[in-house]
C-alpha cells in the first residue's frame, strides 16, 4: 500500500509538472505573437564598431527607459519581444557624444534592425571621474 500510495504521489506531481510545463509553453507562444525582435550596430563616424557601448530603449517620448543592454564584441545588440510601436535608441560609451534614433517597430516587419552612429567627444566637452577613497594612510 506504501509503494502504491508513493506512485501515485509521483504521477500526480509528473501530471502537474506537464501541466505547469504546456501552460507556460502556451504562454510564451501568445506573448510571442505580434511581437518584434530589433538588432542593430553602434558604430563610429568612420564606421568602426564599439564594443561596450551602453544601448537604451526608451517609449516614443523618450522619458521612459523600457530596456537596456550592452554592445557586444562586433558592436551588436538586440531588443527581444517588442510590442509594435515608436521608440526611442540611445547609445552611449565614454568618449563619445550620445547617439540616438527614433524608430517604429510593425508586426509586418518580425525583425527590424537600425544602425547607431557616435561621434568623438570634443576638447571642449567635460568628463566627470570619481572615485571612493576607503581609508588613507601617512607615514609619520
Amino acid at each position: 500500500m506504501c509503494r502504491i500510495f508513493v506512485f501515485r504521489g509521483f504521477a500526480r506531481a509528473g501530471f502537474l509538472t506537464g501541466i505547469c510545463f504546456i501552460t507556460a509553453l502556451m504562454c510564451q507562444a501568445q506573448q510571442a505573437a505580434g511581437t518584434v525582435r530589433l538588432a542593430g550596430q553602434v558604430v563610429d563616424q568612420q564606421g568602426g564598431v564599439l564594443p561596450g557601448a551602453t544601448v537604451i530603449l526608451l517609449n516614443s517620448a523618450g522619458a521612459v527607459r523600457l530596456q537596456q543592454t550592452s554592445t557586444s564584441q562586433d558592436g551588436g545588440f538586440a531588443f527581444a519581444g517588442l510590442a509594435p510601436g515608436d521608440y526611442v535608441v540611445e547609445a552611449q560609451r565614454t568618449g563619445f557624444n550620445q547617439g540616438e534614433k527614433k524608430i517604429t517597430l510593425t508586426a509586418a516587419q518580425p525583425e527590424s534592425s537600425v544602425s547607431i552612429s557616435m561621434t568623438v567627444a570634443g576638447p571642449g566637452q567635460q568628463l566627470t571621474v570619481s572615485a571612493e577613497l576607503d581609508s588613507f594612510k601617512t607615514d609619520g
